[in-house]
């Protein structure tokens, strides 16, 4: 995201968490039969430094290597 984690948090400047903001997706995949997965984000993106952008796209490709 382009915040920080912080404003993905209920009583702050979403007003609602990352997780809750994407549950009619999560339902869509469950109607679907799709096994959901939890998201994948990476906060204060535009804010990091290269080397941490380069740990974060590590991490996303183990994330995505869970799906075989």
């Amino acid at each position: 995201t382009g915040g920080p984690t912080w404003a993905l948090v209920e009583d702050q400047a979403s007003r609602f968490r990352l997780e809750a903001l994407l549950l009619p997706f999560e339902q869509t995949a469950c109607v679907c039969r799709m096994r959901w997965r939890p998201p994948f984000a990476v906060h204060g993106a535009a804010l990091s430094s290269d080397q941490a952008l380069e740990d974060e796209a590590a991490r996303y490709a183990a994330f995505l290597s869970e799906f075989g």
